[in-house]
């Protein structure tokens, strides 16, 4: 059986804000405009993912940028570690 309408839904139009944020990669964007990226992919226990998940969860952060914070840190060691 078709659902039927009451009334028409209506047609919500975006602020400007909005379609420059869409424009630029979407608010909240994890990436630096001024730089190409690279996907890296790795496995990880189930358990780890899920525990890191939570962790970023509970801190209101994201996990793509507490992994790339982290990379930087390590990458300084080890560059340091060979000087």
């Amino acid at each position: 059986m078709a659902k039927s309408f009451k009334t028409v839904p209506k047609k919500r139009t975006p602020s400007p804000e909005q379609i420059e944020a869409f424009v630029t990669g979407g608010t909240g964007t994890d990436q630096k405009a001024d730089e190409p990226v690279k996907r890296v992919s790795i496995d990880v226990p189930e358990s780890l993912h899920t525990r890191f998940k939570v962790a970023c969860a509970k801190a209101k952060s994201k996990m793509a940028p507490e992994i790339i914070a982290f990379i930087e840190r390590r990458v300084t060691e080890l560059e340091n570690e060979t000087s």
